[in-house]
């Protein structure tokens, strides 16, 4: 050590911006070292270095790194080029693009973006980040899916994107481990996104998982902790409260009064009985590193998190390798492999009848927790409505739990045959397994809630994909001035997917050990089913770019799948795309110090959706011959459906102009692009006479549907001293409209009646009701409606005849407003002084309306249940409310219909994340041979602004069991049971050594 000290070289030197400026703050670093410093505020430096060989690497945000081998040189100064990022390297369809020679819509997320927020689903990092992508948390449980829609909802089937992982086609990426990612980039138009062909037309999600970097093996800890609480719960009545209103509804319809307030106390507080705080941890290694031939990667990650409602939580175990190997001169191989095992508790949720949230608003505040009773009868009975359950008693007894096992791996060898010519081929496979033990304990509260027999359920469901590509790229330039590139690729890909349920009753008791079939005496019943399904592609893209200016790409992707019938198996799905940057003309020249940069770019194309809406549906169906008709003793069966054997695939089209400029030495950058998309053969159900004899009407492709938007973007980064700082903000506004589209379609079941309506003419998913009209205020007022209401009485709603055929009916129901938002936007922005740094992202969505459906619940719908504070503004004689209705035990008017008084404002702007960090001065983490040590606090969901009433105003699409394909069209519904979002503070350590 003292001889290296002895024998070490003194550089000094000052680093400037590209128009001389110092710039203090920058890192110099000894390459392959721990070792390093940072300018100061003139811009000098001075750092010691083994010897001759030593290589600096100066870096800087908002610059292009330079690495500077030290040689003779005792001085050295460097001018550091402005990053404006044009040479940044682009993960496109099956290759890379530089940034400058995109032509498509590609927006590219880094691993440094994506790890500002905690996730379990790495795609919940986009949220409030990209233009054109709306991320929508459907549930705030733990391992809950997301809603995903890139441009708009493309199709009434549903419009989750489509998902790739170094190639390789996966359902979600769930099982990812964000650490693991160093990329995510989304494919928003036909010319980005036509490579996929006929799942594409959702957009197109591609992550790239981390490799091997150009140094010796670095080691990369993460660890994270943290605690979540609901950030906000309904003010609900206490028993007196409740008492108090209770008489009055008993009164108003002539009754008696139930009880003496004076006597009963605050009563049970049954969100305080659900609600826990909740804790979270997560760890992460990983180790990367190359020699002259080999790069590798290696990560593995742990995280564990408990649900703000009691007995629910997610557990998650990952690993992840990368490896490439130089074989031979001209041949390269790799591999990668993401490993993933998972358990989930979870409940049930967004029902208004069967999730915790619902029982515990519907549960009366005057119930105790306990009977005081002993074996399966503890837990107290409604005092007032025996139905309804006791929520203790559903968190003991009722247990829904997943584990869960996913393989994912793919495996290439390239060969370059000549310069520039290379031929490629890849084989991938994805092995999902999710078994689900169901548990519902015997016990008993009540005559009406109560399980004489313990039931268990097992279900197994397992998806196999297998892809096989092969491919030929070359890229030549001719004469300096034509760069050209080409890409063929043939590929075949099968998949199946099987699922087994069996079911048995009566264990000997409650014990987690007689959770399965065989510890149960009942009869057995049990069912599976298997679907398989394979594809043949086709595909081929051209790039050329003429005098680094003009730039054209044609794609066009052949695809045959067996989902369908001959006729229709294959499709084309062609794209083209051209660039023009003007800054390279020359009569750009005398403002190109003003303007940076400016490029326009235009595409159109065609994509598809091979997802069929029902598997099977071009042939005929009946019922099953052993549960349909028996006649005396021989068993028959009956038409269900009648097929559709024209049946074929739905296609977008797309077309995208846009203009990218760069201004002030290219800090600040700005992009507009405006997009249509248009989807033609829609398949939806096509109603049929009764008389037709069937029970399911047929699929048919007949709608259409149009999206139309504008997206912006902008981000300045700049420096002031050592203080560094970055601003970008994100707005996106869309129009949707169905365009054709026979029959109606009603869906967003809300309890007996439909809530959403989707029909030519309208957007997606309408919320479909009555128009109030105010309160009745007199008796006088209630006699002139009698004929139009018939029962209605002072204190109730007053309903529009939109028909004027003077009686509400159902023909008087109208379009009550769309749950699709007018705008959403984001603001991000991310601040470095010295070792502190700041970063915080804002998201918002305006314009979209919600059906509140708690509002049902706690006033006045489910008789007996609690209230919320509300009706303490309820109406209680003439004047004193046009807004709420009067409390009732007997709802004659049905003021709790579905109307305008349920639909609210969804608009919300949410502080979504917050950090602070510090990074420890070098010389402390070399003390205890570490290279770099980061600890930060985090805060995210911190703050959320919105008129909306309910728990949460992020609502998305309803998804019973987590099934994210039961109900395409029911959005925006508050079912009064939702699981809430949770605002939750993390401490984490980054370290590197």
């Amino acid at each position: 050590m003292q001889a290296m000290a002895q024998n070490a070289i003194p550089i000094t030197g000052r680093i400037v911006s590209e128009d001389g400026e110092s710039i203090p703050g920058v890192t110099i670093a000894i390459k392959g070292t721990s070792a390093g410093t940072i300018t100061d505020e003139n811009g000098d430096f001075s750092i010691s270095v083994p010897d001759s060989n030593s290589v600096l690497v100066v870096s800087y945000i908002g610059f292009v790194t330079q690495e500077i081998k030290v040689g003779s040189q005792t001085v050295v100064n460097v001018k550091l080029p402005s990053d404006n990022k044009l040479d940044e390297v682009v993960v496109v369809g099956y290759g890379t693009q530089k940034k400058e020679d995109v032509t498509g819509s590609v927006t590219v997320v880094k691993s440094a973006e994506l790890n500002k927020n905690v996730v379990i689903d790495a795609t919940q990092s986009i949220q409030g980040r990209v233009t054109g992508v709306n991320v929508t948390q459907n549930s705030g449980a733990p391992g809950a899916p997301l809603s995903v829609r890139v441009r708009g909802i493309g199709t009434i089937n549903g419009s989750s994107p489509f998902y790739v992982v170094n190639g390789v086609p996966v359902l979600d990426i769930s099982t990812i481990n964000s650490n693991d990612i160093e990329s995510m980039s989304i494919l928003k138009d036909a010319a980005a996104a036509a490579i996929y062909g006929s799942r594409a037309a959702n957009g197109v999600v591609l992550i790239t998982t981390k490799g091997g970097s150009p140094k010796k093996t670095t080691f990369d800890f993460n660890y994270l902790t943290g605690v979540s609480r609901e950030w906000k719960r309904y003010n609900l009545l206490d028993a007196k409260e409740w008492a108090t209103l209770r008489n009055e509804a008993s009164m108003t319809d002539n009754g008696t009064v139930l009880y003496n307030p004076d006597t009963i106390g605050a009563g049970t507080d049954w969100q305080d009985q659900i609600f826990r705080k909740a804790m979270m941890k997560s760890y992460s290694l990983n180790a990367s590193g190359a020699t002259d031939k080999l790069s590798y990667y290696l990560g593995g990650g742990y995280l564990s998190q408990e649900g703000i409602l009691k007995n629910s939580a997610y557990e998650r175990y990952t690993f992840n390798t990368k490896l490439d190997y130089q074989l031979a001169k001209r041949l390269k191989v790799g591999t990668f492999m993401n490993i993933a095992s998972f358990n989930r508790k979870q409940l049930y949720d967004g029902d208004p009848y069967n999730s915790i949230i619902a029982n515990a608003l519907n549960m009366d505040p005057i119930t105790p927790l306990y009977s005081g009773l002993g074996g399966d009868s503890i837990f107290g009975s409604g005092a007032t409505r025996t139905d309804v359950p006791n929520p203790l008693a559903r968190l003991t007894y009722y247990n829904n739990r997943y584990k869960g096992f996913n393989f994912l791996g793919s495996w290439f060898a390239e060969y370059e045959i000549i310069k520039n010519l290379k031929i490629k081929t890849s084989l991938g496979y994805l092995y999902n397994n999710l078994d689900n033990q169901q548990f519902n304990g015997r016990y008993f509260v009540s005559a009406n809630e109560n399980l004489r027999e313990s039931q268990v359920v097992i279900q197994q469901n397992q998806n196999k994909n297998l892809i096989w590509e092969n491919s030929v790229t070359y890229e030549k330039t001719v004469a300096e001035n034509h760069k050209l590139s080409g890409l063929f690729m043939f590929g075949a890909q099968n998949n199946t997917a099987s699922f087994f349920r069996g079911a048995k009753n009566n264990t000997f008791n409650n014990d987690p050990s007689q959770w399965y079939l065989n510890s149960a005496t009942g009869t057995a019943t049990a069912n599976s089913q298997m679907t398989e399904y394979s594809m043949l592609s086709y595909l081929f893209r051209i790039n050329y770019e003429f005098k680094d200016k003009y730039q054209l790409q044609v794609n066009t992707r052949y695809d045959g799948t067996s989902r369908y019938l001959d006729k229709n198996k294959y499709g084309i799905f062609p794209s083209i795309a051209a660039g023009w940057i003007l800054t390279e003309e020359t009569f750009m020249q005398p403002i190109k110090s003003y303007v940076n940069y400016i490029k326009v770019r235009g595409s159109y194309g065609k994509l598809g959706n091979q997802d069929n809406p029902a598997r099977y549906a071009e042939y005929p169906t009946t019922t099953n011959i052993f549960s349909g008709y028996n006649y005396g003793g021989f068993f028959g069966s009956a038409p269900l459906g009648s097929g559709n054997k024209d049946l074929k695939w739905e296609t977008v089209t797309t077309s995208n102009i846009a203009v990218d400029l760069r201004f002030l030495n290219n800090r600040l950058a700005f992009t507009a692009e405006y997009f249509t998309k248009k989807t033609a053969d829609m398949i939806y159900r096509k109603q049929v006479p009764y008389y037709a004899g069937t029970e399911e009407p047929p699929f048919v492709n007949g709608g259409t549907m149009l999206n139309k938007g504008l997206e912006l973007a902008a981000d300045y980064t700049n420096w002031i001293g050592k203080l560094q700082y970055n601003f970008g903000v994100n707005f996106t506004t869309i129009k949707n409209k169905v365009t054709k589209l026979e029959d109606p379609i009603y869906q967003g079941q809300f309890r007996t009646v439909y809530t959403n309506i989707t029909q030519e003419g309208s957007p997606i998913a309408q919320f479909y009701g009555w128009e109030t009209n105010g309160i009745v205020q007199t008796a006088e007022e209630a006699a002139a409606l009698q004929t139009a209401q018939p029962g209605v009485r002072p204190g109730d709603f007053k309903f529009k005849d939109l028909d004027g055929d003077g009686i509400i009916t159902d023909k008087d129901r109208t379009t009550l407003g769309s749950p699709l938002p007018k705008f959403t936007y984001g603001i991000n922005g991310n601040v470095a002084y010295k070792g502190f740094d700041f970063s915080l992202l804002l998201q918002g969505s305006y314009g979209n309306k919600l059906f509140n459906g708690s509002k049902y619940t706690l006033e006045g719908g489910v008789p007996n249940s609690n209230f919320s504070d509300a009706m303490l503004d309820r109406w209680t004689g003439p004047g004193t409310s046009n807004d709420v209705p009067r409390v009732s035990s007997n709802d004659v008017n049905n003021n709790r219909r579905p109307s305008n008084y349920y639909v609210e404002s969804g608009s919300f702007l949410r502080v979504r994340s917050m950090q602070i960090g510090y990074t420890l001065p070098d010389k402390l983490p070399q003390l205890v041979k570490l290279q770099k040590v980061r600890v930060f606090i985090m805060a995210q969901n911190l703050f959320t602004f919105t008129k909306y009433s309910g728990l949460d105003p992020e609502i998305g699409t309803y998804t019973p069991d987590f099934n994210v394909t039961s109900s395409y069209l029911d959005i925006g519904v508050d079912k009064g049971g939702t699981y809430p979002q949770a605002r939750t503070w993390f401490f984490g350590i980054n370290a590197s050594f």
